[in-house]
């Protein structure tokens, strides 16, 4: 499964298409609301990220917690669920969401965060009059 925006293009050999996802996970994750695309079959899959791609093995014994924004993808075999980062205290001081994973399976995150470069530099570009 791929978060939003993270598709770029695939082999013929991969089929793709859009998945209902859990409406909790629609509504307050920012994840494309109430649908998810998922890919199948075997060949290449380019992905949209910034940074570096690394891939972190979930287990039943070791779930776990990424912060929703740096999520590309997972194995749909995997249990989520979104939430406010700190519960309501994040809810109240603007605190990102994660996903918690568990199950068996693999999460693919990039090593950047776009929104976090892109606050960074507002400060440097000049405002229209």
């Amino acid at each position: 499964r791929l978060n939003t925006g993270a598709f770029l293009a695939c082999a013929s050999s991969v089929n793709y298409n859009i998945v209902t996802q859990k409406l909790s996970h629609a509504f307050f994750g920012g994840t494309g609301g109430l649908f998810v695309m998922e890919t199948i079959g075997q060949g290449d899959l380019l992905v949209n990220a910034f940074g570096s791609l690394i891939t972190l093995e979930v287990t039943p014994d070791h779930p776990i917690t990424v912060d929703n924004e740096q999520v590309v993808a997972w194995d749909a075999s995997l249990d989520y669920r979104i939430e406010i980062a700190s519960g309501m205290f994040g809810f109240m001081t603007g605190e990102g969401l994660v996903n918690r994973f568990s199950g068996s399976g693999e999460v693919i995150i990039q090593t950047r965060n776009l929104r976090s470069l892109a606050e960074s530099l507002s400060k440097y570009i000049p405002k229209g009059n």
